[in-house]
């Protein structure tokens, strides 16, 4: 399996953006104050986004190895509901 595979772009991704929050406000601050609403939107959905294993297998073409099958999701926290009296 190629070292590519294993990696989650949205993890990966969310590293690189706290990092250069962390060693470069100033650079950042300059990049998402100039995104649209929207766009600003889509980061924020990028950032919570992680890969989670949905328990099924697929194959590998190039190996022909099974590998789990982890698919991108948007990680929300649950609502709560208020309980009726």
């Amino acid at each position: 399996m190629s070292p590519l595979t294993k990696v989650d772009e949205f993890e990966m991704f969310g590293f690189t953006i706290n990092q250069l929050a962390t060693q470069r406000p100033q650079e950042i601050g300059a990049i998402v104050g100039k995104l649209t609403p929207v766009q600003n939107k889509q980061l924020k959905e990028l950032l919570m986004t992680k890969r989670i294993s949905l328990g099924g297998n697929q194959t590998n073409g190039t190996e022909g190895n099974t590998v789990e099958a982890a698919q991108p999701r948007i990680i929300m926290k649950a609502k709560r509901r208020i309980p009726k009296h």
